[in-house]
């Protein structure tokens, strides 16, 4: 796609309507994008759906009484399930919201699992996996929050899965403060969820013992997803075990942590033995043995 083509009708701004919000599906088959177009002020920006349907358009209504105002981070999976943190146009403060489906499930100025969020809490970071979970971020500069949830009911599901001034516990690697959740960067999201319900996400953390900053990719476990599909196709079966086995013995030659299953740091036979009991024990969506 390119400034000039036209989606839904509407024509993309040369130079600067084709944005660097967009996620395109595990499959290949599903994209969507944030553009900016020719249409008049406020109602210029569109969320698409692989360059053929608008899913939402700034100025168009919510279905909640109010209408959309920005769009930032978005997600998509396999089954065309999409997702986004944007703002709408409710009064008081509270517009800033997350999005499944089209559907406005949480918003800031609300308390999501004990957790408090604030007026100044700007809804920053999102990712969807192929069971339809979902993980997202409400931040302001000095405080994030990193939520996990089932997409469907988000509003009664997420849970607090980090937090800044968190203590991390990376097993032999140490003990760490999160000083940081860098859910959002300049040209890319700084966060993902895979089908084994894992999240990757991007953080500044420091030794609790004292030392300088570091700037580091970690991997938290939030107990969803389908644990033992170690591939991430969305099936649960012998090839995530061999698959597994083939990232351990590749470990152990490149002193790597492909495997590195269970997070503490050290890729030895318990990673082994737990995925192998997690994989016995996958059950839900998209977990078939």
């Amino acid at each position: 796609i390119i400034g000039g083509a036209t989606v839904g009708g509407l024509t993309i701004t040369v130079g600067a309507g084709v944005t660097f919000v967009f996620q395109v599906s595990d499959n290949h088959v599903n994209r969507v994008n944030l553009y900016d177009t020719t249409a008049a002020a406020a109602t210029d920006l569109i969320l698409a759906l692989n360059d053929t349907t608008i899913l939402a358009r700034e100025g168009a209504p919510t279905g909640k009484g109010t209408t959309w105002l920005d769009f930032d981070e978005c997600g998509i999976n396999n089954n065309g399930s999409w997702v986004f943190a944007g703002r709408d146009s409710i009064a008081g403060g509270s517009d800033d919201v997350v999005v499944y489906n089209g559907d406005i499930k949480l918003r800031n100025l609300s308390t999501i699992d004990g957790v408090a969020i604030g007026g100044t809490y700007t809804a920053s970071g999102i990712s969807i996996n192929n069971q339809d979970e979902v993980v997202f971020c409400y931040r302001t500069t000095a405080d994030q929050v990193l939520f996990f949830g089932d997409g469907p009911t988000l509003e009664t599901s997420a849970r607090r899965i980090l937090k800044t001034g968190d203590t991390l516990d990376a097993g032999a690697g140490g003990t760490w403060l999160v000083n940081e959740i860098k859910t959002s960067t300049v040209a890319t999201q700084g966060i993902d969820l895979d089908d084994s319900g894992f999240v990757f996400v991007e953080v500044d953390i420091q030794p609790t013992g004292g030392g300088a900053e570091v700037e580091a990719i970690i991997k938290i476990a939030t107990g969803g997803g389908c644990p033992g599909d170690w591939n991430g196709n969305g099936v649960t079966n012998s090839t995530d075990v061999s698959d597994l086995i083939n990232d351990w013995f590749a470990d152990q030659v490149n002193g790597s942590s492909l495997a590195d299953w269970n997070g503490d740091g050290v890729v030895n036979s318990t990673d082994v033995s737990d995925f192998i009991n997690a994989w016995f024990g996958t059950t839900g969506p998209g977990c078939d043995v």
